[in-house]
C-alpha cells in the first residue's frame, strides 16, 4: 500500500494539528493504524507473505 501525499494530507488535518502536523504522535498513530490495518487485511489473502508478515510484526 502506497498513500500518496493527498491521502497523507487528509490525515495529518483530521488527527493531527493541521494539514503540515507530520510529527505529532496523534498523526504518526493515525497513520500507523491505517498502515496495520491495510497490512493486516493483506495477510488474511496472502497467509504465507513472510515479506508483509515482518513488516507488520515491525510495526506493532
Amino acid at each position: 500500500m502506497h498513500l500518496n501525499s493527498d491521502e497523507k494530507v487528509e490525515i495529518f488535518e483530521k488527527y493531527g494539528k493541521g494539514k503540515t502536523d507530520t510529527g505529532s504522535p496523534e498523526a504518526q498513530i493515525a497513520l500507523f493504524s491505517i498502515r496495520i490495518a491495510h497490512l493486516t487485511q493483506h495477510l488474511k489473502s496472502n497467509h504465507k507473505d513472510h515479506t508483509t508478515e515482518r513488516a507488520l510484526k515491525m510495526l506493532v
